[in-house]
């Protein structure tokens, strides 16, 4: 699924999930993040698919309910469940 938002990356905000976590996920500097985010910049070719990618990710989470109320979890058990998520994704294409 994809984030129906104007701006993808509303979806962090709907999953409480930090511009300073999501780089660190990715790879990158919030400020990159922040640039992606505001529009001020895209995500180089390199990095689109890895972005577009956890972004699904944290859609599907959020549609499933798999992800807990914003407020109340850290960012080790969202990286948790964005391992177990994407590794699942990675095991049923393979499949």
């Amino acid at each position: 699924m994809q984030p129906t938002a104007k701006n993808p990356f509303d979806i962090l905000t709907l999953t409480g999930v930090t511009q300073g976590h999501f780089a660190r996920l990715i790879g990158v500097s919030r400020v990159t993040v922040n640039t992606w985010a505001t529009g001020a910049r895209k995500p180089t070719p390199r990095l689109r698919k890895r972005v577009s990618s956890l972004l699904d990710t944290l859609c599907a989470l959020l549609e499933s309910g798999e992800l807990p109320i914003p407020d109340r979890h850290t960012e080790t058990h969202i990286d948790a469940i964005i391992l177990a998520a994407t590794v699942q994704s990675e095991v049923t294409a393979d499949a």
